[in-house]
Formats: structure tokens, sequence, C-alpha cells
């Protein structure tokens, strides 16, 4: 949310008088929103490339899809073992998405080329 609201009211448009009413109307549109639809929303307002946006998102929908198995979701939480994760077929696959997101993410906030929004978004918001 952070990262929206600086793409929405830029430091700049502070001085020039955007009210905190209209930051908290702003933020609370926003948290009506499903997680994947502000992703989605900054994603696109903040110029990620195409290869992270679809990487990123892809990876995601591919998890959920998982989720949303009623079979592999109860395999996944109540039937595997811990012991037989190492070789399970559904984990691997639940491992290489999560490594796929994981790459994507780090792409999007560090990657260093210059008109990415993200990497200034991430010094002064993401990093303590």
């Amino acid at each position: 949310m952070c990262y929206d609201c600086e793409l929405t009211f830029p430091k700049k448009e502070y001085s020039s008088g955007v009210s905190a009413a209209e930051i908290v109307d702003h933020l609370f549109k926003l948290s009506q929103l499903t997680p994947l639809q502000v992703i989605a929303n900054v994603l696109q307002r903040g110029k990620a490339t195409n290869d992270v946006f679809r990487s990123l998102l892809t990876a995601y929908d591919s998890f959920l899809g998982i989720l949303d198995n009623p079979t592999k979701r109860k395999y996944l939480d109540e039937e595997l073992s811990r012991e037989s994760a190492a070789s399970d077929k559904i984990y691997a696959d639940v491992r290489r998405l999560s490594g796929l997101f994981q790459n994507a993410l780090t792409d999007l906030f560090f990657d260093d080329r210059k008109d990415n929004k993200f990497l200034e978004l991430t010094k002064t918001y993401g990093v303590f």
C-alpha cells in the first residue's frame, strides 16, 4: 500500500495540498481490493517489466491453483509427511513456484535498470 500511495500521491504533491482525507479514502478503497488486485495495479502503474509482471502473476496464479484443488490442498495440509516431502512431486511443484515467485520479486524490487520505480520505493519503504 505504501508503494501505491507513493505512485498515486508523489511527495511533490504532498506540499501542494493533498489532504489526509484523500489519502485515507484512497487507502480504504485499496483495502476493499484483493491482494492480487492491489499487486497487479501497483505493478502496472509502477511500470514493472512485462517479464517480471508475467513471472510474478503466473507463479502466484499457479500456486493458488494448487491450493484451490481440494485433493492437493488436503494432501499437502494433512497427508504429506515431513520425511517424504523432499521426494514428493506436488511439494516439489510448490517449491518450484515459490522459487519463481521469489526470483520475480527480487527482480522487481532490486533490478537497477534506470526506469525501475520499485528500486527507489524499496529503498524508501522496504528497507529499515
